[in-house]
């Protein structure tokens, strides 16, 4: 089949539409990289960064809702702390929240984009290949693809950005 098909076209044009295509692919990669760390990283670092400032200005996050769940439960019912587990779950509620991922947003970006130019590495070589005039939703939609990458946790732990 695969003879077939080329044997429709001269083997000038096949082999100049190849060199093209692997041309293209290895553009692809340069592309991506540029464009993640001149526009994907920054703005994944600075969502970050206003999220942590969030949660800092009384905007309450999940593991703030969580607490105060647990804490009107334990209220609602103190016979609880007896059971196994519980009690040492009620006395870490009362400890105060420490975030230690501050210092790895920038590693933690640049994981996220790296695994996200993984998985469109086609889109961009389609998209570079038909000199940036078609843009395939791979890389229209890449803080998405971010955000999927994050959500299964491949870059520590998921769903956190």
């Amino acid at each position: 089949m695969l003879s077939e098909t080329f044997g429709l076209f001269p083997k000038s044009v096949t082999l100049a539409g190849a060199i093209y295509l692997g041309l293209s692919w290895l553009l692809a990669g340069t592309f991506s990289e540029r464009l993640a760390e001149w526009q994907h990283i920054p703005a994944c670092i600075a969502g970050l960064k206003a999220k942590e400032a969030a949660a800092r200005h009384g905007l309450p996050s999940e593991q703030q809702i969580a607490r105060g769940l647990m804490r009107g439960i334990l209220r609602y019912y103190p016979d609880l702390k007896e059971l196994p587990g519980v009690g040492e779950l009620a006395s870490s509620i009362e400890r105060p929240l420490t975030d230690t991922r501050r210092s790895g947003l920038p590693a933690k970006c640049r994981c996220l984009a790296s695994a996200a130019r993984e998985q469109t590495r086609t889109d961009f070589t389609l998209w570079v290949a038909t000199f940036r005039v078609y843009e395939p939703a791979g890389v229209r939609n890449f803080p998405g693809v971010m955000a999927r990458v994050d959500a299964r946790g491949i870059c520590g732990t998921g769903g956190s950005s």
